[in-house]
């Protein structure tokens, strides 16, 4: 399960960059990218802030997080 995880991860990181150079006029790409990569260290460096630690926290938001993607897959076309 931890290396599908892992490999998910990957994916909806990395594949941001490509969406963000195709959204952008050419000429913007670079600020498109910062923007992105400023984000992505924000949420991180606030992550430990926002979630105490615990297993709790992390059994409860898997199935929560399931339980959105599932929403969105059923509703959107």
């Amino acid at each position: 399960a931890v290396p599908l995880l892992a490999a998910g991860l990957g994916v909806v990181t990395h594949g941001m960059i490509p969406l963000a150079l195709v959204t952008l006029p050419p000429r913007w790409g670079g600020l498109g990218i910062g923007t992105y990569f400023g984000a992505f260290g924000g949420a991180i460096a606030l992550w430990a802030v926002a979630v105490p630690s615990g297993s709790l926290v992390y059994g409860l938001a898997a199935p929560a997080l399931g339980g959105v993607a599932a929403l969105l897959v059923y509703l959107l076309p």
